[in-house]
């Protein structure tokens, strides 16, 4: 075989290996927070109010502000992300509909303006006190809201999980309340009763993104609208659950990569 035959051959082995390593994911902790400090591989930062002090937990406390955020440096194509979460406390009692909620959530970005997420929120009920809510947003790439959903019924819990189901063309998005660990998809309802279609059937809440790229994981946390300053939030994150590429691949990657960088020199000084 001449060197730009083998070149070739190794080139479409390693496109090969690629395709495994980012196709073949088992479900897996991406982080436990057992570490002191917030990890810098895994994650970038914006805002304040997290903190890592490595006793298993993520934690954010802080009052109104800017939203603060936890950006995965992984990317990926598909997939089932979680985040489990605890001990959610607010004092907002921000009417409810202006966009005023304090929000504890997860959701999947392809730029800092377009992205899906859905969040734990709470604003001011209609008896006058504190009220729970789910929220389903979409934001394009010019940071325009294409998609607003909110599901009310049953989401008082204090602990329990949030997550997004990418099956890289859709995102479907579900919730477990409490520790129950039954987990709840996200239907469409009207005024908190299902909505169904005309068949009568439950109708699930799916977005479609159209992402042509791999995307980031990002946990966000937001006390609530700087017009009420002295609105508090506070929560506690368990874990953060994404796909983990499996090692051997992982392994048979590199080595292609290594062999492909390797021929690719030896073909250049023939």
């Amino acid at each position: 075989m001449t060197p730009k035959n083998k070149l070739v051959y190794m080139v479409s082995i390693s496109i090969t290996m690629i395709f495994l390593f980012f196709g073949k994911v088992n479900a897996g902790i991406y982080d436990d927070f057992t570490n002191i400090g917030i990890d810098a591989n895994k994650w970038k930062i914006t805002g304040s109010g997290f903190s890592q002090p490595g006793d298993g937990y993520l934690y954010f406390n802080d009052k109104t502000a800017d939203p603060s955020k936890l950006v995965s440096t992984m990317h990926y194509s598909s997939g089932v992300f979680t985040m489990l979460f605890s001990d959610y406390s607010s004092n907002n009692l921000a009417p409810a509909n202006q966009n005023k909620g304090t929000i504890a959530g997860i959701g999947l970005s392809a730029g800092p303006t377009d992205y899906v997420r859905i969040e734990r929120g709470q604003v001011l009920g209609s008896n006058g006190g504190p009220v729970g809510y789910l929220e389903v947003n979409w934001f394009d790439q010019n940071g325009v809201l294409q998609e607003n959903y909110i599901n009310f019924p049953n989401t008082d819990f204090l602990s329990g999980a949030l997550q997004l189901r990418y099956d890289g063309s859709v995102v479907t998005f579900w919730y477990q309340g409490g520790t129950n660990g039954q987990w709840s998809q996200m239907m469409l309802t009207d005024h908190g009763q299902p909505l169904p279609d005309q068949n009568g059937q439950p109708q699930p809440f799916i977005l479609t993104p159209d992402w042509i790229t791999p995307v980031a994981m990002f946990i966000q946390a937001y006390p609530g609208d700087p017009v009420y300053p002295n609105v508090t939030l506070s929560f506690k994150v368990d874990r953060v659950e994404a796909p983990v590429p499996e090692p051997i691949t992982l392994l048979f990657l590199c080595s292609s990569l290594i062999g492909l960088v390797g021929l690719r020199r030896k073909f250049r000084n023939s």
